[in-house]
């Protein structure tokens, strides 16, 4: 995730650099007020030549943003990422308990390009080099489920509910929260067969479906280079003045809020092995109601340096700008696996989601009690 971030900061060259749907940036320089014994005229001129040198550095970022112009790829990768994460603390294939089910896990998720380290890399230099790119990265932060056998409903119905929280986290200029929740309904459509005393059973197929939202925020605040441009001025009483045009304490803040509504539908099953492992597939087709925006934004210091003992009223840096928006895909199709092992009532599973046309994977722990 960071390495996305800094991809999408680094690549501007420059730290107010806001390359959202549009954006644009107007250095207002320091003004001299008091320098010596220059007069009006002189402050004028002095002015004007520092105004001069601010305008080269406010040009030379704006032709760097010029590229930046719109994020909606990256809107949408994080979009089909958030989506992907929302199947969290789910025991693949162990739906058919006898009476409740505890689980609690944590999973992170990743829009990608393609499978491969070149096309995870030549998106990376696409965001850096042309403002945008296909990528994001989710996760249902750190979430609890509850089902239970609703047979007393309808027979070999279970229904769950779960929600999930990552904590508001402040940490070497990244920020990140997260929550969702939601209500699921399983049913067995094919009953499970014990095809060796335990040592190989069949735990059956289940039918699944439910409502799950998920929503999360990241923000970063990037360090970046600072600029500077020499400033040269003669005057006939003091000579030759040499002072620099500074930007300083430069930095990126980035912003990206993404969420999800999902309507999960999918069929499990899974085989239990040598008593205590458990191998657990499944195929789901998912309708999403994803989306995410990207903004970005900057700060920094403007000031001259080598006019020693003059007065000089500080300059300021003006960001308009606005945010990019993407969707996701809302017809999804899901391929499910997951490798567990059980003692007693006691789960552990690691699941695998993977979304072929979002090219979005999702990899989970959970760990529950199934009685």
């Amino acid at each position: 995730m960071k390495r996305l971030m800094m991809a999408a900061c680094l690549g501007v060259g420059f730290s107010v650099a806001v390359f959202a749907g549009s954006s644009t940036i107007t250095i207002t320089p320091p003004v001299v007020t008091a320098y010596g014994p220059f007069s009006g005229a002189q402050l004028d001129d002095l002015n004007n030549t520092i105004s001069a040198a601010f305008a080269t550095i406010q040009t030379q970022v704006n032709s760097n943003v010029g590229n930046f112009h719109d994020l909606t790829q990256l809107s949408e990768g994080f979009a089909n990422a958030n989506m992907a994460a929302f199947d969290n603390a789910s025991l693949l294939g162990y739906q058919t308990y006898d009476l409740f089910a505890i689980t609690g896990g944590a999973n992170i998720s990743a829009a990608v390009p393609g499978l491969s380290v070149v096309a995870v890399q030549s998106a990376l230099n696409d965001i850096a080099t042309n403002g945008d790119g296909y990528g994001g990265v989710g996760t249902g932060g750190f979430a609890a489920q509850v089902g239970f056998n609703a047979g007393f409903l309808v027979k070999d119905l279970y229904l769950t509910g779960r929600i999930g929280v990552f904590p508001s986290v402040n940490s070497n200029g990244y920020t990140f929260k997260q929550s969702m929740f939601g209500l699921g309904a399983n049913y067995t459509l094919i009953k499970p067969t014990d095809l060796g005393f335990g040592f190989l059973k069949w735990r059956g197929v289940s039918v699944g479906t439910g409502i799950i939202y998920n929503n999360a925020t990241i923000g970063a605040s990037v360090p970046i280079d600072d600029r500077s441009q020499v400033i040269s001025y003669f005057d006939p009483t003091l000579g030759q003045i040499d002072a620099v045009a500074q930007t300083t304490n430069t930095k990126v803040t980035l912003d990206i809020k993404s969420s999800s509504l999902v309507i999960p539908v999918d069929l499990m099953t899974s085989l239990q092995l040598l008593w205590f492992l458990n191998i657990g597939l499944g195929v789901g087709a998912d309708l999403s109601f994803s989306s995410a925006t990207v903004g970005l934004g900057g700060d920094s210091v403007v000031d001259i340096t080598g006019l020693s003992g003059a007065t000089v009223d500080p300059g300021s840096v003006d960001l308009v700008a606005t945010d990019s928006s993407g969707k996701g895909a809302v017809f999804v199709p899901r391929l499910a696996a997951s490798l567990g092992m059980g003692i007693g009532p006691v789960k552990l599973d690691f699941p695998v989601s993977f979304y072929p046309t979002t090219k979005a994977i999702t990899l989970g722990a959970t760990v529950g009690i199934v009685w």
